[in-house]
């Protein structure tokens, strides 16, 4: 007799009970049966604990953390408390929608070699309006075609949107086994890619991914972004030499991440939650850097390439205003 594999949905919080309310009322909300839900507080805060008890739904966990292990510790945590087949990490201030586990479910046993399957976001702002969306191309990928597609601008792996094999997972790696901060997801996937090499993209949109200005990634700095993006690209050519690609794939690679970085950049300027004149100017500079990485010597299309990407209602526009805030304090 069939039985539907046992699927965790670990959803860490640190002191964010309005929103981990919403995450946890989209957590029972699943139309998938077979299902356990775990939280666990690195603030260990009576209020998070009673929000946990208000949805009285016994498939629901709480485990207080005595001492605040960090956010990968803290997802970690859950892996390892995890009983699932499967898990996905429900950060406590994103969403699921009613039928994510059943679509990223299917995904496996369309092709049970894989080991996690990803679908597409919403971006939802503080209020949960929706901002935009990013598809994914459905289909079964090699480990190095789905870090491609991702540096390319194409398929991306959401944490809340990414289902994985628990075991899979433990034997491969774990979220803290890196110095990244922001891209330690990426780092496990990416590593979980390389070992596995077999990837599921499910092309709907099952998640929404909240973008806020208290969000670990809206305040880390363009300069934390930029040391988080090149150590992940260290240890993923790491992990290549490990699993024996060539020597030519990590020279792809190496490049691939230097586009993807100005891409990035670009879109940091251009992004509503970077006010400060410092970020906007370090992150010019930083495009800057990455494209003549790319072609040395660039020079004046460096600059054109900013001006076309960015568009210019992007960055001239962000910096005349800034210059103007500057000058008039200075009255």
């Amino acid at each position: 007799m069939y039985t539907e594999p046992l699927v965790t949905i670990a959803i860490p919080t640190y002191k964010r009970v309005d929103y981990l309310r919403q995450a946890l009322k989209s957590a029972v909300l699943q139309t998938y049966p077979h299902l356990e839900i775990l939280v666990s507080d690195n603030a260990n805060e009576l209020e998070a604990e009673l929000a946990v008890r208000e949805m009285c739904d016994p498939r629901i966990r709480y485990i207080p953390q005595l001492t605040n292990l960090g956010m990968t510790g803290n997802w970690d945590a859950l892996v390892e408390e995890a009983q699932g087949d499967y898990f996905i990490v429900l950060s406590d201030d994103d969403l699921l929608m009613n039928s994510t586990i059943s679509g990223l479910v299917n995904g496996f046993e369309k092709y049970p070699q894989c080991v996690f399957s990803f679908c597409g976001v919403q971006f939802i702002n503080s209020e949960g309006q929706i901002k935009g969306t990013k598809l994914v191309k459905g289909g079964l990928y090699s480990g190095l075609e789905t870090i491609l597609a991702f540096l390319q601008g194409g398929n991306s792996p959401f944490l809340c949107g990414t289902l994985y094999n628990r075991k899979k997972f433990m034997r491969t790696t774990r979220f803290r086994d890196t110095s990244c901060q922001m891209a330690s997801d990426a780092v496990a996937w990416m590593k979980m890619c390389l070992a596995y090499n077999a990837i599921v993209a499910v092309d709907e949109v099952y998640c929404e991914y909240r973008i806020h200005g208290t969000s670990q990634s809206s305040i880390t700095g363009i300069e934390g972004w930029k040391n988080d993006l090149e150590q992940l690209k260290i240890e993923v050519i790491k992990t290549l030499t490990y699993y024996g690609y060539s020597l030519g794939m990590s020279e792809l690679l190496d490049k691939k991440f230097s586009r993807h970085c100005a891409g990035l950049m670009c879109n940091i300027i251009v992004g509503v939650e970077r006010e400060s004149f410092t970020d906007v100017i370090t992150a010019w500079r930083l495009i800057t850097h990455y494209c003549s990485y790319i072609i040395p010597n660039l020079g004046i299309i460096t600059y054109f390439f900013m001006f076309v990407r960015v568009s210019p209602y992007g960055i001239v526009n962000k910096l005349l205003r800034h210059l103007k805030k500057k000058l008039a304090s200075n009255r």
